[in-house]
């Protein structure tokens, strides 16, 4: 008998009609199946198969189906309430498979013993229509899976994509940052070196008692000691015919100079 539980039927559920040879012989049954897998027939199908008397259907589905002491009802069979064709309320039985080939065995006439071989092959139909779908489902599911791999190939490609293009992004603004940076500290250098020059220029122009070597001299000694540069120190990276107040311009401390030369001038009250 049927260990499975009977439940709702599903809408699209397999069905198994008898051959029309063997419809013509005889009344089968057609096997219907829930969505659990349970197959079944229903009780009154399975009686117009068994027997020619169709108006003793209540005694025998209350004998063998209802006192049936080795039936479970929900597990090989379900009470249900069909309307037939006078529109009136009828009771019947949906019955498991396995349940309904016992009841064939219990009833013992050639017509019972054909029922239950025809149910036998509808499992058997069902079993390899089954397998059938499985197989299927696993190619589809086999050709998905490699479609699915070959998407996340794709999207790891992009990411990978995307990371660098981020990557090339931020290098290339902090390049451009640092360009303008570079810019902007070499007009600042290039301006504090023209004022260099135009400070150091006037103030030779008024001071010519020691002339302008003296002047530079005392500016170096000045720069060494209020800002701890050694401009001398510089000489071994000073470009041919390349004036010292460039090279202080190169290196940064052009600013250091005009302070150094203000002072000086400030001092001689120059300025």
């Amino acid at each position: 008998m049927s260990s499975i539980m009977l439940s709702a039927k599903s809408n699209g559920g397999v069905s198994y009609s008898p051959p029309k040879a063997q419809e013509s012989a005889l009344s089968l049954p057609d096997v219907h199946t829930y969505e659990n897998g349970v197959q079944y027939v229903t009780a009154r199908s399975l009686y117009r198969s068994l027997t020619s008397n169709a108006n003793n259907f209540k005694r025998w589905s209350t004998d063998n189906i209802k006192n049936n002491k080795s039936a479970m009802q929900g597990i090989d069979y379900q009470r249900i309430m069909r309307r037939a064709e006078n529109n009136r309320l009828i009771e019947d039985f949906d019955v498991a498979l396995d349940f309904a080939k016992h009841l064939c065995m219990l009833t013992q006439t050639e017509n019972a013993h054909k029922v239950r071989m025809y149910f036998i092959e509808a499992e058997k139909r069902y079993h390899t229509l089954l397998t059938e779908r499985n197989q299927q489902v696993a190619i589809q599911l086999t050709a998905l899976m490699g479609l699915l791999n070959e998407q996340n190939e794709r999207i790891i490609g992009l990411e990978r994509r995307i990371d660098k293009l981020h990557r090339d992004r931020v290098k290339y603004l902090k390049a451009k940052v640092a360009d303008r940076k570079r810019v902007e500290i070499e007009r600042r250098q290039q301006s504090q070196v023209k004022d260099l020059f135009d400070l150091y220029e006037r103030y030779v122009r008024i001071e010519q008692i020691d002339g302008p070597l003296s002047i530079f001299s005392d500016l170096v000694d000045a720069l060494k000691m209020h800002y701890g540069i050694d401009m001398y120190a510089y000489r071994g990276v000073k470009k041919a015919n390349e004036h010292w107040f460039d090279l202080a311009g190169r290196y940064g401390f052009a600013g250091s100079l005009v302070g150094v030369l203000k002072m000086h001038m400030r001092k001689s009250r120059y300025l």
